[in-house]
């Protein structure tokens, strides 16, 4: 089965709310006098990316739900091109299943923006 990719027809991202947050996969042991251990856990921590899309229409809104719920069936994994990276592709997934929180931005229900947490491997 192929790996589904993020829809961009009737998406916009939103840039001033993107941010980027690394897990440092980092323990940390308190002693008994001095600065605290640490020691790295994880060579591979989850980097996290919340990022807000705008859809200009009750279509492409409707789109993006059979999307989630269709193709990546809520926990899969799927193809997100990372602006960030000027076209490079990420295998990344909904943090915790969850495909935010949608507000629209007109009282017509016409417009509205989504914001969700991506996650990936390092």
């Amino acid at each position: 089965m192929a790996t589904p990719t993020f829809p961009t027809v009737g998406t916009y991202m939103v840039m001033d709310s993107y941010q980027e947050e690394t897990n440092p996969g980092v323990t940390e042991f308190e002693t008994e006098r001095g600065p605290s251990l640490m020691r790295v856990s994880e060579h591979r921590p989850i980097q996290s990316v919340q990022v807000s899309v705008e859809f200009h229409s009750l279509q492409a809104s409707e789109a993006f739900r059979n999307w989630y719920w269709n193709a990546v069936k809520r926990v899969g994994r799927f193809l997100w091109l990372d602006p960030r990276l000027q076209g490079a592709t990420r295998l990344v997934w909904f943090k915790g299943g969850s495909m935010g929180t949608e507000v629209p931005l007109n009282s017509e229900f016409t417009y509205f923006r989504r914001t969700f947490t991506l996650e990936y491997v390092r």
